[in-house]
C-alpha cells in the first residue's frame, strides 16, 4: 500500500521588480480555500515594505529584509522555514525579491544536507510572474528575469489589461523562447484558478536536476530605503512621489499622510500606498493607521544608482 506524502508543500513566488508578487500573495491569502498558509517574504534592501502590504495576520508572515534569500541570507531562510513549519501551516509561500534567481532557494528544499527541511517540506512549484508591459525592460537589466522564467513551472503573464493583444502574443512568444515547456497563464492582478497555484505538483525535479541553478547576480541594481517617523503633508508627499526620476525602475512605499478625513468623519493619519514600475505610477489611500501601529513612512527606491542622503532629505522636508 502506498504511503501518502505528509510533507508541507512549498511554492516559490518569483518575478521581476514590480511584476505583482505581493498582489499574488494577497490573492492567495484572502481567498476562501480553507488552507492555512505561512508566508516568507524576502526584500532587497535594509527596510522591508512587502510584509506591511500583505493582508493577513502578521503572525503568519516572516520577513527577511537586508539581503537576498538566494545568497547572503540562505541560513536565515532555513530558520524561517523551521519557524513556519512549527506554526502548523498547511502550505508555505516563499516570495523572493525582484532581483533574486530562484535556483538556490529551490535547492534549499532539495538539499540532502538539510534533512530536517527536506523531510518536512516539499517543493511543489515555482511560480514566476511576468509583467506584460515591462518584460523587455526587465530582460534588458540583466540575466535575472530570464533565469526566473527559465526556472518556472508556471508563468503568470500579469497586467494583460494594460497592453494590447498583439503585445501579449509577442511577450508569450518571448517567454516560450526562454522556456518552451513552461505553462503560461494570462492574468489581471494575478487572478488565476487556485488549482494552478496551490498544491499542483507541477515541480519537475528531473528538469531541475538537469540544469545548474546555483549562480546569481543582482543585475546592477541597488536598493535604498528612507524613513520618517513624523506624519507627512499630503501636498509635499505627492510632489515627492512625482519627482522620482525615470531611471528609478522600481519604487514602492507606505507613507503616513497627516489629517485626512472622509466626508462626515474626523481627520486622522492615513496610509498612502505608492507603487512605481517603469513609467507607471499608482497611489491610493489604503486605510487609517490602526491602534498600536507606528505612524512611520517608508520609501524604497531601486535603480542602478540612488543617492540615499538626497532622498532622505527630500522625505524629511515633507514632514510636519
Amino acid at each position: 500500500m502506498a504511503v501518502s506524502d505528509t510533507r508541507v508543500p512549498v511554492s516559490i513566488v518569483t518575478g521581476a521588480l514590480g511584476s505583482g508578487k505581493t498582489t499574488l500573495l494577497n490573492y492567495l491569502l484572502t481567498e476562501h480555500h480553507g488552507i492555512r498558509i505561512g508566508v516568507i517574504v524576502n526584500e532587497f534592501g535594509d527596510v522591508g515594505i512587502d510584509a506591511d502590504l500583505i493582508e493577513t495576520s502578521r503572525d503568519e508572515v516572516i520577513e527577511l529584509p537586508n539581503g537576498c534569500v538566494c545568497c547572503t541570507v540562505r541560513g536565515d531562510l532555513v530558520e524561517a522555514v523551521r519557524k513556519t513549519l512549527a506554526r502548523g501551516v498547511q502550505y508555505i509561500l516563499v516570495e523572493t525579491s525582484g532581483v533574486a534567481e530562484p535556483g538556490p532557494v529551490a535547492n534549499t528544499f532539495l538539499s540532502p544536507e538539510l534533512p530536517e527541511i527536506r523531510n518536512r517540506a516539499k517543493l511543489d512549484g515555482i511560480i514566476t510572474i511576468v509583467d506584460a508591459e515591462h518584460l523587455a525592460e526587465a530582460l534588458a537589466h540583466g540575466e535575472t528575469a530570464a533565469e526566473q522564467i527559465a526556472a518556472a513551472d508556471v508563468v503568470l503573464l500579469n497586467k494583460t489589461d494594460l497592453v494590447g493583444e498583439e503585445k501579449i502574443i509577442a511577450v508569450e512568444r518571448n517567454i516560450r523562447g526562454i522556456s518552451p515547456r513552461t505553462y503560461v497563464f494570462r492574468t489581471v492582478r494575478c487572478r488565476a484558478p487556485l488549482d494552478i497555484l496551490l498544491a499542483t505538483g507541477k515541480f519537475d525535479i528531473d528538469r531541475w536536476l538537469g540544469e545548474n541553478r546555483d549562480h546569481h547576480a543582482h543585475a546592477g541594481f541597488m536598493a535604498v530605503a528612507v524613513t520618517q517617523d513624523r506624519p507627512l503633508r499630503m501636498d509635499a508627499a505627492a510632489a515627492l512621489l512625482r519627482s522620482i526620476p525615470a531611471d528609478v525602475f522600481r519604487a514602492k512605499g507606505i507613507l503616513c499622510v497627516a489629517n485626512l478625513a472622509a466626508p462626515g468623519d474626523r481627520a486622522k493619519d492615513v496610509r498612502l500606498v505608492f507603487q512605481k514600475v517603469g513609467k507607471r505610477i499608482e497611489t491610493h489611500i489604503d486605510r487609517p493607521w490602526r491602534d498600536g501601529e507606528a505612524h512611520a513612512s517608508k520609501l524604497v527606491l531601486i535603480a542602478p544608482k540612488v543617492d540615499q542622503a538626497l532622498w532622505q532629505s527630500k522625505l524629511d522636508e515633507c514632514a510636519l
